[in-house]
């Protein structure tokens, strides 16, 4: 008679029992068992896990293949350290963080098996071996080999390392609304061909796309862009190879990529277009070559070390004062001091809606945002997205009547719950 694939009752442990007999010992913790119908592959208890109310503190089963229950919210600092006899983990719509190190050291994971890629999208993983697919490598979706992927709409974000590694993977479709692509977010999915990135995306990270050996870029000049159906150009990648000695960014881009021509010496000619929304960190680092550098009044955002390193850049025109210029995207260039002093954010719709950068409430927003939203890659994806639409807002809305009364009664009920979790109200400045 052929083995059933069940699990222990006690732990979970994947067994192959032999329904002619009567009674199991499960290999994995010794527990012996009658049965009449053989337990059900897939069968779990909370006595695999160390739970307390809706964190996931410690993996104390012996199962190879493991179920998270589908109330965890948070899974906690190491719960799945050391446990290399794990193959697969199965990941609850419901999770939203996960802790440092919670799979360090899985070396066995060959899979991970999610339900909905927007959930996946909305877990703040705090490190490299805090998501399973470091060690897997391999993803499921709803217990089937990802190999298409279609992010729903209302994701504004793709996280650091969301789909790192996913062997099997040839082609991703971001839906109109993604703002920001996290750092190494697709890094190393070998089998990547094609990906549709829209116009809403105003930042991608670096190495996004490192490693993806098979994906197609549309080129244009030295460069490599990726876009969608509308516009292949939407954001600029890298350099192409050999020498770039001009660039003249393609007149649709909205995003300059972290690290595109990082370290390109050679370059001496830079162009960049109206509609340019963001300049990504390190996009332009060690081009000594730059004397000069005239930033559009599109341009909403130039981030941490954009510039770092242009030893010649000495003129530099920014065509908008709205443009946000990180203090940090000049270092080590003549033009250092110019914007030594500015600070990337600020709360343009609260300010524009209390009256001062300086009152309580707008206090208030700007602690939350340094303490508690730029300490998460989520946060810090709206930070982003904040700093490219909202002088926009100001400037098209701002004076009109209806605009400060709905923006105030939403800024209202965010600052009264705020103050009462503990976030003062008193005199800040901005880290």
């Amino acid at each position: 008679m052929p083995l059933i694939k069940a699990q222990c009752p006690n732990c979970g442990g994947a067994l192959e029992l032999d329904p002619s007999k009567g009674a199991a010992l499960c290999p994995f913790c010794d527990t012996p068992f009658l049965f009449g119908e053989p337990p059900a592959a897939g069968d779990r208890t909370d006595r695999d896990f160390e739970i307390e109310n809706v964190t996931l503190k410690k993996y104390l089963g012996h199962g190879k293949e493991v179920v998270i229950p589908d109330y965890i919210e948070k899974i906690e600092e190491g719960a799945f350290a050391d446990c290399a006899f794990i193959t697969g983990v199965t990941v609850p719509d419901s999770v939203t963080a996960v802790g440092w190190n919670a799979f360090q050291n899985c070396t066995g994971l060959e899979w991970v098996n999610i339900t909905s890629p927007a959930a996946w999208c909305g877990i703040d993983f705090n490190g490299m071996s805090a998501n399973p697919l470091y060690y897997a490598r391999s993803m499921r979706l709803n217990g089937k080999a990802l190999t298409e992927l279609v992010i729903p709409a209302g994701v504004t974000a793709v996280p650091e390392d969301a789909f790192k590694n996913c062997a099997g993977l040839t082609r991703v479709v971001l839906p109109e609304g993604v703002a920001a692509i996290g750092e190494n977010a697709f890094e190393n999915c070998k089998d990547l061909v094609s990906v549709s990135v829209p116009d809403s995306v105003v930042s991608v990270g670096k190495d996004a796309f490192w490693g993806c050996e098979k994906l197609t870029y549309n080129a244009c000049g030295n460069a490599l862009y990726l876009g969608g159906a509308s516009n292949p150009y939407t954001a600029l990648i890298r350099a192409a190879d050999g020498p770039a000695p001009a660039l003249a960014v393609h007149p649709r881009a909205k995003t300059i990529g972290s690290f595109a021509f990082f370290n390109r010496a050679e370059l001496t000619d830079l162009a960049l277009p109206e509609g340019l929304v963001s300049i990504g960190k390190f996009a332009f680092f060690g081009c000594a070559g730059l004397t000069r550098l005239s930033v559009p009044a599109s341009v909403r955002l130039i981030d941490d070390w954009a510039f770092k390193g242009c030893k010649g850049l000495a003129d530099v025109q920014i065509g908008s004062e709205e443009t946000q210029v990180s203090p940090l995207a000049f270092e080590e260039t003549p033009a250092e001091k110019r914007f030594a002093g500015k600070k990337p954010g600020g709360c343009y719709v609260a300010t524009c809606v209390y009256g001062s950068y300086d009152c309580p409430q707008v206090w208030t927003l700007r602690r939350y945002r340094d303490d508690t939203l730029a300490a998460t890659w989520p946060g810090r994806a709206f930070i982003r997205l904040y700093y490219a639409v909202s002088p926009g807002l100001v400037r098209r809305f701002g004076k009109t009547k209806w605009f400060k009364k709905m923006w105030q009664g939403v800024l209202d009920r965010l600052v009264k719950r705020l103050n009462a979790n503990g976030v003062a109200d008193t005199p800040y400045r901005d880290r």
